[in-house]
């Protein structure tokens, strides 16, 4: 059970359009009737999970999608006091929320301001026109700069962008422009996602039957490597595989992530952690808003993981962030040497020159972050 403190996830499962690559729940045809009752919904499945958890207060807030960015303000504020309500936080945690380019106007980001949001992230993706058609995008590259500009007028603390690299047709110097677009703007925090293509999307059948064909993997690292050397040059400090930041700006809610803390998901499709079981609500707006309707907690399914598991877990977690796993933190938590557990696993890996061992850390090396899945494979 947690003690103290939990981070919150809650889930907007509505898009105009869903995106060609995403296979995250969402619907679309959405009314404001339906909005309206779906956040009173989750608002009641923060009251379930307070009632069987017990006094905590939110570490950390998380508002994603679908597309948070088609609720109202005053639904977003409503949500935010149901976290108030049942989970109270200490003042000025970091309160976040995902946005689309077209649907983040001015009056609407000055008002989730006032509701409490201090973090936006915006759904870029790509600022090349043929990108934002392929990957099926609504906004254009003139919405971004509007947009970032009015986050900032807006009194955001932490504004940043998603981009993704390796979809079909992108050329080096395409990547390599989003890079630079997306340093001028001068946000707080960059993504950089290689395209990953779930199951049944429209781009992955396009992929799978042959009428679309994804970047060559070396093209890929080497787009990988170009985010690396430019965002860090420009003062963006990578501190997971993904993410680059402006000091004092990285994402404290997935940094709770990636250190395993305990978290709850909100809505259709999230996905919660209550070491040591992982469990997520059913992907079916209906089924989950009739469960919580019933007093119960939806849940689609639940595993329970050993010790083992969970530590193997860790190791991966601790991996993808520039600080690595502690040693002294495995030692304390586990009761166990991640050296003498690995063995020669351990040393090969550092033979091949995918990780470094020093006496209080592993760390993955550059050529380590461009291989992270294959180290993640051998790690499982």
């Amino acid at each position: 059970m947690p003690k103290g403190e939990i981070a919150v996830y809650i889930h907007v499962p509505f898009c105009k359009r869903r995106c060609r690559y995403c296979g995250f729940y969402s619907v679309t045809g959405v009314t404001s009737g339906l909005l309206e009752g779906y956040v009173e919904t989750a608002v009641a499945e923060m009251q379930l999970w307070a009632k069987r958890l017990g006094p905590l207060r939110a570490s950390s807030v998380y508002v994603g999608g679908g597309t948070p960015s088609l609720l109202a303000p005053s639904l977003v504020g409503r949500l935010l006091e149901g976290v108030n309500a049942y989970f109270p936080p200490q003042s000025g945690i970091e309160v976040s929320i995902e946005a689309n380019p077209e649907s983040a106007s001015r009056s609407w980001l000055r008002e989730i301001v006032r509701a409490g949001v201090n973090r936006v992230t915006f759904g870029v993706q790509t600022f090349e026109p043929r990108g934002l058609e392929l990957l099926g995008r609504l906004h254009g590259p003139e919405e971004v700069e509007q947009a970032v500009t009015a986050a900032r007028e807006a009194g955001i603390r932490s504004v940043g962008i998603d981009l993704i690299f390796g979809w079909p047709g992108q050329a080096a110097d395409d990547w390599l422009l989003d890079l630079e677009k997306g340093v001028a703007l001068d946000v707080d925090h960059i993504s950089c996602y290689a395209l990953s293509l779930d199951k049944g999307a429209p781009l992955e059948k396009m992929v799978a039957s042959g009428v679309l064909f994804l970047p060559d993997e070396d093209v890929v690292a080497d787009m990988m490597e170009m985010a690396m050397d430019l965002l860090e040059g420009a003062g963006l400090r990578q501190y997971e595989i993904s993410n680059y930041a402006l000091m004092g700006h990285q994402s404290m809610h997935n940094i709770h992530y990636w250190r395993q803390g305990e978290y709850i998901g909100i809505g259709p499709g999230a996905a919660s952690f209550l070491s040591p079981c992982r469990m997520k609500n059913p992907e079916d707006l209906s089924s989950y808003m009739d469960e919580v309707a019933s007093g119960v907690l939806p849940r689609e399914t639940e595993l329970r993981l050993n010790e083992e598991e969970l530590f193997r877990e860790w190791m991966i977690l601790g991996l993808r962030t520039t600080e690595g796993i502690s040693v002294e933190e495995s030692r304390r938590r586990w009761g166990v040497d991640p050296g003498k557990f690995l063995g020669p696993l351990l040393e090969d890996l550092v033979r091949v020159g995918l990780l470094t061992v020093g006496r209080e850390r592993i760390r993955l090396t550059r050529k380590g972050v461009l291989l992270s899945n294959l180290v993640f494979r051998e790690l499982i």
